[in-house]
């Protein structure tokens, strides 16, 4: 009898096009629903407003620094957060525009959580989510009432 031997390449190659497709449905979702002409976030009073700094590593860690670097938090293996930063981001790059200046991460009256890039002016909001995805969030705004 044959024995079939299995590619040792095989189960590298399912995570890379496991990546790749979670990339292209994410700025897909992104390209399609998240525009700032869209007029579906709400503009309800704001209760908190933290300005942030998001800093990629090689080792595929994120920084979180405040406005004044003081580092918040380092995030590591949050796959949600990574690909959602990517997004807004490449749109910064497309516009000669780096990590110099600061996210907005706001907390409205009612509860809703947005990220706001004031350089494209896209708004996410990140309670669209779910309570899963969007709990990296929460903590940076209920940890440091600014």
């Amino acid at each position: 009898m044959t024995q079939l031997k299995q590619d040792p390449m095989l189960p590298i190659v399912k995570v890379v096009i496991s990546i790749l497709a979670l990339v292209l449905i994410s700025t897909w979702i992104f390209k399609n629903h998240f525009k700032s002409d869209d007029n579906s976030i709400d503009l309800s009073e704001i209760v908190i407003s933290k300005k942030l700094h998001f800093y990629d590593h090689p080792d595929g860690s994120i920084r979180i620094t405040d406005i004044d670097g003081e580092i918040l938090n380092v995030i590591e293996g949050e796959a949600f957060v990574r690909v959602l930063l990517r997004n807004l981001v490449k749109e910064r790059i497309l516009m000669g525009v780096g990590p110099e200046e600061p996210f907005e991460l706001i907390a409205r009256k009612d509860g809703l959580l947005s990220l706001r890039d004031p350089i494209s002016d896209l708004h996410l909001d990140l309670t669209a989510f779910g309570a899963s995805n969007s709990r990296i969030f929460i903590e940076l705004i209920e940890d440091r009432d600014t």
